[in-house]
């Protein structure tokens, strides 16, 4: 609750990386209720790059885009890691999921995105998803069992911790000293 108020009493100065992060269409419920990987009939597809790592010839389908809005890239990925990841997940596994993702948005995309500039639009998308995301859901809790919710919360608010004690987000020090 504190870090949320935090959060809140200091959103003008978070989001302004935010605000000047380059924008592009974003699904906002980015999660596996909307996603399923499908092998094609013709699993030959080619690799674009040897620089770029294909697990194998799955290919994503999001569905369910009714939320979707311009945000950040980051913003998907963010929901998406929230809800895939267990709380006991190491910050340095989840960093080098953010990173795989960064290098395969710069490679696809065309647009060079600085790790450390990257990084730091991902944690205030990171507290954006916290305040608008997960209140909604938690509200909705409270009349309907969502089941994922306790895990899906404690996992990001793992992360979130470990960036505000390493001073990667920036709360007051006050905050910062009742971690």
């Amino acid at each position: 609750v504190e870090i949320m108020e935090n959060i809140v009493e200091n959103i003008e100065e978070l989001w302004t990386p935010l605000l000047a992060a380059q924008k592009t269409l974003v699904h906002n419920e980015c999660n596996p209720r909307n996603l399923c990987l499908h092998l094609p009939i013709s699993t030959s597809i080619q690799k674009k790059s040897s620089s770029v790592p294909f697990s194998d010839s799955r290919i994503l389908c999001i569905y369910d885009w009714e939320l979707s809005r311009v945000d950040v890239p980051q913003h998907d990925v963010v929901e998406f890691l929230a809800f895939v990841l267990p709380p006991s997940t190491s910050i340095d596994h989840r960093l080098s999921l953010i990173e795989f993702y960064r290098k395969h948005l710069e490679y696809y995309s065309g647009i060079s995105f600085p790790k450390d500039r990257f990084l730091a639009v991902y944690n205030v998308a990171s507290l954006d998803f916290a305040v608008n995301r997960l209140l909604m859901y938690t509200m909705a809790h409270t009349y309907k069992d969502y089941h994922f919710l306790p895990r899906v919360v404690k996992s990001h608010f793992s992360y979130i911790i470990h960036e505000i004690e390493a001073g990667n987000i920036n709360l007051d020090n006050h905050m910062r000293s009742k971690l």
